[in-house]
């Protein structure tokens, strides 16, 4: 079933939900059903057992018996440079086992870094209310609203403004692909933060005084930019992530998608106020 080829409607009742999203009790009843949206990963191998497969599989052992080939011969014959020749293929063993055990260390290290980058929550509305909710939590038939055109946008904005042709390669070490995938992540980084603000409140005002933000709100926010500039602006950053330091233009280009986000959600929510009334306490005056 392709449900991206179907109409809107004919995906919704596939899914057997609607537009304002399922509600609060189908979505647990779901979530106990098919359980978490989420990949578990296996054991990870102890580093010892990892070290270890890299000196004996195969073609190691083959170097392994060719070395002790090579002691024994200089054992029956000595001074015949065997032993200097099994040696040298155990350095052959040592140096390639290393690097490949390097290789595969750093290449896990970097698989967990860009799944810590991965969104832990997003915008989900059920029953026509918006909120933030755990991606692990999301079921068949939830809403959820993306950001993905700012990001494609601004990636597209920069490999625009760097020149690029359409049909144009550019390899995955080109400083211009380096700089529009660091301009996606700003994006999805900037459309995060204006939807932390947004999901304090299903239909208050952004600014009509829904208690005071907690303090983890704004070092949340601080540590996410941080990272950010982080990632774009030292080189260890760019090594690791595959990002280039962003021009001006391309923060001046991407700004405006998180305020017209707020704008268009303040616009809902006022909409949402006046035409649903929040309903008095019993006994209020």
């Amino acid at each position: 079933m392709h449900l991206h080829t179907l109409p809107i409607d004919e995906a919704l009742a596939r899914l057997n939900t609607t537009a304002e999203g399922l509600s609060e009790a189908e979505a647990a009843r779901r979530l106990a059903s098919f359980g978490a949206n989420a990949v578990e990963a296996p054991p990870r191998e102890p580093l010892w057992r990892g070290a270890a497969r890299q000196v004996t599989h195969f073609f190691a052992l083959i170097l392994w018996l060719a070395a002790a080939l090579a002691f024994v011969a200089e054992h029956y014959q000595p001074g015949q440079g065997m032993a200097t020749l099994g040696a040298a293929i155990l350095g052959v063993i040592v140096i390639n086992g290393a690097f490949s055990f390097w290789q595969e260390y750093r290449a896990e290290r970097a698989l967990d870094a860009l799944q810590r980058l991965l969104p832990h929550a997003v915008r989900v509305q059920r029953a026509g209310v918006v909120r933030l909710a755990p991606a692990r939590e999301l079921v068949p038939g939830d809403v959820i609203l993306l950001e993905a055109g700012a990001a494609m946008a601004a990636y597209f904005f920069v490999l625009h403004a760097g020149g690029w042709q359409y049909g144009q390669t550019l390899a995955p070490t080109d400083p211009l692909y380096r700089a529009a995938t660091g301009a996606c992540l700003a994006a999805i980084v900037l459309m995060q933060v204006a939807n932390v603000w947004l999901c304090r409140s299903a239909r208050g005002a952004l600014f009509a005084g829904n208690g005071r933000p907690s303090p983890l709100l704004f070092w949340g926010i601080g540590f996410e930019l941080l990272l950010l500039a982080a990632i774009l602006y030292t080189p260890w950053g760019n090594q690791l992530f595959g990002t280039a330091p962003l021009a001006m233009d391309a923060w001046w280009f991407m700004l405006p998608f998180p305020l017209a986000m707020l704008a268009l959600e303040e616009a809902r929510k006022a909409l949402v106020r006046r035409w649903r009334p929040a309903e008095q306490p019993a006994g209020g005056s």
